[in-house]
């Protein structure tokens, strides 16, 4: 029958706790803010049931397996509508947004940052 160690128990953790770090800060895609920048196109369809937008500036997709500069809105979000109504008038002008990624990725693949916030600048 083996006893409790507590050496060995504080080793187990000191061995596993970079394993746990390093998982835990790459979780998606960088929570950031991108300034100023035009949209390319808005899609729906493709990535699950979300909308994706691309960007014409280098969107960080940090762990997400995104291309295209593209982030995606999701539909379940309470400001979906309002989102979509400023993204579209920023579109159809030509005017330039403000969005903030969320710092995950979506669910779906594949997998791109997830936007939780637009302005006009």
């Amino acid at each position: 029958m083996k006893t409790f160690s507590l050496a060995r128990a504080l080793k187990a953790m000191i061995t596993l706790l970079p394993l746990a770090l390093s998982n835990q800060a790459s979780a998606g895609a960088p929570a950031q803010w991108y300034f100023g920048v035009t949209i390319n196109y808005i899609y729906a369809g493709q990535i699950g049931a979300r909308t994706a937008v691309s960007f014409n500036a280098a969107i960080d997709a940090g762990t997400c397996t995104a291309y295209y500069n593209e982030m995606v809105l999701d539909p379940a979000n309470p400001y979906y509508k309002n989102m979509m109504t400023l993204l579209t008038a920023a579109y159809l002008t030509g005017r330039p947004v403000s969005v903030f990624a969320s710092g995950a990725c979506s669910s779906s693949s594949p997998t791109v940052p997830l936007m939780t916030d637009v302005k006009l600048p």
